[in-house]
């Protein structure tokens, strides 16, 4: 493989995660990660339709402490 090619999958790697909609998570020991560019996305959640734990409550406020689907992480409380 060339340089040129090298540089140009790093180029389109840089693209797809500046774009990535995280849709492939996976859990690596109690944090959600995207699959697809890698990032770490927050606490990993069975419960949420998205994997990741959600603390925006119902009216409106944000509590860290207790995720609206499965009520985690209980080591803060």
């Amino acid at each position: 493989m060339t340089l040129e090619e090298k540089i140009s999958i790093v180029k389109q790697a840089k693209e797809i995660m500046k774009t990535c909609e995280h849709e492939l998570v996976t859990k690596e020991y109690n944090a959600a990660r995207c699959v697809i560019c890698q990032e770490f996305l927050g606490a990993y959640c069975e419960k949420s339709p998205t994997l990741i734990c959600n603390y925006w409550q119902e009216d409106g406020r944000y509590d860290e402490d207790n995720c609206i689907y499965c009520g985690e992480p209980e080591e803060r409380k």
